[in-house]
């Protein structure tokens, strides 16, 4: 191929013969052969032209000669270059700044990780969400827990009530004030299923002090299913044995879970019949005790269930339990508590102390009206579960025949605002309040 290439220079500079020796020739061959592109192989040529001092008249003469050379070697198939027809972009790895970062990278930095929660896309902010619940994240991480309760005034609903369920599964006891506060805020929520939950949330914690509500029914009736589904015809002995382990005061009995493994069917059927019996004895004094403590509760809680009170055109009499009265334009119709998505109520404890040997709780209550027009007044039922320490711990609201309701000097609650009024209770439980009527 070399020889090729001389003969091809010596064509081509065929007028400079006398100013190029043989060495000169083979040089320029050898520089040709070693080059790796079009412009790299125009520069080697000019420089040995430079170097070796060829006199050549003009500029334009030269770039003519070196295009012919060129043009020539390709006609001849003595040079090749695969990169000439290749874009340089091949040559590097090109990165789109404005690419969103894919959640399952390995390489995803903890920056990127949290810019995903600011994606312009609300499944992925939502995605994104899911992996920073308390299930999947053991520690507590101080970043995770601020853009949690950040993402609370999230655009995409979806993406708010998985905030929700983030705050509730788990989250650090030092923070709690944080995330009652942001759980707070949520009850203006533009969505009534997330209203509702989260009215449900915090009168939840209000009474049991507990957050983690979300999944616990699941998780008991997971346990409980798997418990009785891995039991299988060849164990049956075994895991009945376990059952009944379960349901007998063994220290009660004069016998033993031993007992149902003798030999003797007759003996085993006669332990099988006491026991049964023993049982359901103790099942029915059980249930005997139970009734009469409902009784009790019901007998004592009785006149509050059945106050009365007139709200517009409602009173007690218009709807049953569980429902509420809405007076409209003089029109009353009834609607049941959980689909009544308008107003919440949301009770919450300021102090508790000791006085005299007595215990007493300051609460302040939260309406929160949702609805599209002014509420004129709302009638709140309590039940035995309020004791007042006097007449005069009640103020910013009228209290009578255990019956709350609006003063009359108020204009009412107008949309998207709250009402806050207050009382002094004995102990330390929380009452129970339930909305009746509502009057718009």
């Amino acid at each position: 191929m070399n020889q090729d290439i001389i003969n091809s220079v010596n064509q081509i500079f065929i007028n400079y013969q006398d100013q190029m020796d043989t060495d000169t020739i083979s040089y320029l061959s050898g520089l040709i052969h070693e080059s790796e592109s079009v412009e790299e192989l125009r520069e080697q040529i000019e420089l040995v032209i430079k170097d070796f001092n060829l006199e050549i008249a003009s500029s334009d003469e030269q770039s003519e000669l070196i295009e012919n050379l060129i043009h020539l070697l390709k006609k001849r198939g003595l040079i090749e270059f695969q990169i000439e027809s290749k874009p340089k972009s091949h040559l590097v790895c090109l990165v789109d700044p404005n690419a969103e970062p894919d959640l399952n990278d390995p390489n995803l930095t903890f920056e990127q990780y949290l810019g995903l929660t600011r994606s312009k896309d609300a499944a992925t902010r939502l995605r994104v969400l899911r992996t920073m619940c308390p299930c999947k994240v053991k520690s507590d991480i101080d970043q995770l827990w601020t853009r949690i309760m950040e993402m609370a005034s999230d655009t995409d609903p979806k993406v708010r009530y998985q905030v929700m369920h983030n705050l509730c599964d788990g989250s650090p006891l030092w923070r709690e004030d944080a995330v009652i506060q942001t759980l707070e805020k949520m009850h203006n929520d533009e969505d009534a299923k997330i209203r509702r939950r989260i009215h449900n949330i915090l009168t939840h914690y209000k009474h049991t002090g507990k957050w983690n509500i979300i999944h616990r029914c699941y998780i008991g009736i997971c346990k409980h299913r798997c418990h009785f589904e891995q039991r299988d015809s060849t164990d049956r002995r075994k895991h009945s044995g376990l059952y009944f382990n379960h349901l007998i005061d063994v220290s009660s009995t004069m016998y033993h879970l031993d007992d149902l493994l003798v030999v003797n069917a007759t003996k085993k059927r006669a332990f099988l019949w006491i026991w049964r019996w023993r049982w359901k004895i103790s099942k029915i004094r059980k249930m005997k005790i139970a009734l009469f403590s409902l009784l009790l509760v019901a007998l004592t809680c009785l006149s509050a269930v059945n106050s009365t009170f007139v709200i517009g055109t409602c009173d007690s009499s218009k709807c049953g339990y569980g429902q509420v009265c809405i007076c409209e334009g003089g029109v009353n119709h009834c609607v049941l508590l959980d689909q009544c998505d308008d107003v919440a109520i949301v009770q919450s404890i300021e102090r508790s102390w000791v006085e005299n040997g007595q215990s007493f709780t300051l609460y302040r209550v939260h309406v929160f009206n949702y609805g599209p027009r002014t509420l004129k007044n709302i009638a709140i039922q309590t039940d035995c579960t309020l004791d007042p320490r006097d007449q005069s711990s009640v103020w910013n609201i009228v209290y009578n025949n255990g019956i709350f309701s609006l003063p009359t000097y108020g204009q009412g609650i107008a949309t998207g605002k709250e009402f806050v009024f207050g009382y002094i209770d004995r102990g330390m439980r929380s009452p129970n309040l339930f909305i009746r009527a509502l009057q718009y």
